[in-house]
C-alpha cells in the first residue's frame, strides 16, 4: 500500500474498527501523522511564536486521535489480536509486546477478523 493509499484508507474508515489492517498501511499512517503534527508544530511556531506549535499541534493530535486508534485495533485484528490489546502499553512491561505485535507481518489465512489484506490493498 502506497503512502496516499493508506492515508486516504485510514481517514475514510474514521471510527472504523472492523476488518484489518497490513503493517504498511498502519505504518504509512503513523509517518503520514507525525509528519502532520510536525508541520502543525512549524506553523504554529511562525504565527504565534515558540509556545505556539503546541497548539497547533495538539489540535492534529487530537483530530487524528480516533483514526490513530482505529487503524492501531485493524493492525492487531490483522495478526488475529483484539483491538484492546493496545492497552498493553499501559502496563509498560508491555510496550515490547505490543510493538512487536505491530511490526508482525499479518495472518496469511482468513482469520476471526476477516479476509487477509491482499497485495493489490497491500
Amino acid at each position: 500500500m502506497t503512502f496516499s493509499q493508506s492515508v486516504k484508507t485510514c481517514l475514510s474508515k474514521y471510527g472504523s474498527i472492523t476488518g484489518r489492517a497490513s503493517r504498511s498501511e498502519y505504518w504509512w499512517f503513523i509517518l503520514f501523522s507525525f509528519l502532520l503534527q510536525v508541520f502543525g508544530a512549524f506553523v504554529g511556531i511562525l504565527i504565534a511564536g515558540p509556545t505556539g506549535g503546541e497548539g497547533i499541534r495538539a489540535i492534529v493530535s487530537l483530530a487524528l486521535l480516533i483514526p490513530s486508534i482505529t487503524v492501531a485495533a485493524r493492525r492487531m485484528h490483522d495478526i488475529n489480536k483484539s483491538g484492546w490489546n493496545q492497552l498493553w502499553p499501559l502496563t509498560i512491561i508491555g510496550i515490547p509486546f505490543y510493538m512487536y505485535w505491530l511490526c508482525k507481518d499479518g495472518d496469511k489465512e482468513i482469520n476471526r477478523f476477516g479476509e487477509p489484506v491482499t497485495q493489490a490493498e497491500a
